[in-house]
C-alpha cells in the first residue's frame, strides 16, 4: 500500500504530540512562558547555556498539538547551536521543522515556541 508523504507527516506530528521527546522543566536563568492570547497556548522554554552554545533544551506548557510538537521540535534542533545560530532561528527554519500546512489562524500556534525563544536570547 502507498502511502501519501502528506499522512507521514500527519503521523510523524501525532507521534510527537503524544512522545515529546524534549518535554521537562530545569531551573535556569534562561526560561521564559510564552502565551498565544488568541487560543490561550503557553509555551515555557528552558535552556541550559554554556560557553555561548545551548547545551539542554526542555520545554513545557499546554496548547494545541502544532504549538506543542513546535516546541518539541525547536527545543531538538536548539541543542548544541551557538547563541547566534540560536539567534538566526526564524518562521521559515519552524515552518520546516513542522513540514505541514501552516494556515494563517495558526500561525501563531507554530511559532509560540520560536517567540518564548527569542525573548531569551534578549538577556543571554
Amino acid at each position: 500500500m502507498k502511502t501519501d508523504s502528506s499522512e507521514i507527516y500527519k503521523e510523524h506530528i501525532l507521534d510527537s504530540y503524544k512522545n515529546p521527546q524534549n518535554r521537562g522543566e530545569f531551573q535556569t536563568e534562561f526560561a521564559y512562558k510564552g502565551i498565544n492570547t488568541y487560543c490561550g497556548d503557553e509555551i515555557n522554554l528552558f535552556l541550559k547555556i554554556e560557553n555561548g552554545k545551548i547545551k539542554e533544551a526542555k520545554f513545557s506548557g499546554t496548547g494545541c498539538v502544532i504549538s506543542m510538537v513546535a516546541a518539541d521540535f525547536l527545543a531538538e534542533k536548539l541543542k548544541g547551536r551557538t547563541l547566534k545560530e540560536a539567534n538566526a532561528v526564524d518562521e521559515k527554519f519552524i515552518l520546516k521543522l513542522l513540514n505541514i500546512p501552516i494556515s494563517e489562524e495558526r500561525i501563531n500556534c507554530a511559532t509560540l515556541a520560536l517567540k518564548s525563544l527569542k525573548e531569551i536570547m534578549k538577556n543571554a
